[in-house]
């Protein structure tokens, strides 16, 4: 089986549909594959176009650090990932992923929230089994099992 990324500038995405059935919440989100994150994680921008309140959820105490500094973080129930695949239409249970958001800077007087994105991290491979193939030279890079 094998589930196509896509190449851009930041990184290697995969698009989603993402389903919260206990928050009644889904839709697409697109993902960069970080395989520095050993967490997959929501972000709060993500969250938001899906309806999703963190209000209601409980706050994670899994570090979370980045080259912007570190995030604040909630448990995300019961998580539904559906990927396009040369088989069709794939469906994994992610029960344990993170939705984030960095703290807004202060400068020079203006509030300042980095863009966020949402990211598919080492958790995911390790669980579903999946290898990840790049090949830079041919354009080519992919989720295989």
């Amino acid at each position: 089986m094998r589930i196509n990324l896509g190449i851009v500038s930041n990184g290697l995405t995969v698009d989603a549909h993402l389903k919260c059935p206990s928050l009644k919440s889904a839709g697409e989100v697109s993902f960069i594959v970080d395989t520095g994150s050993p967490k997959s994680l929501l972000s709060s921008e993500d969250g938001r176009r899906l309806e999703i309140e963190t209000s209601g959820l409980t706050r994670s105490h899994v570090p979370i650090f980045g080259i912007g500094g570190s995030a604040l973080g909630w448990n995300l129930p019961e998580v539904i990932l559906f990927f396009e695949s040369d088989d069709g239409l794939e469906i994994f249970h992610k029960a344990d992923m993170i939705i984030y958001k960095n703290p807004t800077v202060r400068r020079k007087g203006q509030d300042i929230t980095p863009r966020l994105v949402s990211l598919l991290g080492r958790d995911f491979l390790k669980e579903t089994e999946f290898n990840l193939i790049v090949n830079m030279k041919s354009d080519e890079a992919y989720l295989e099992r």
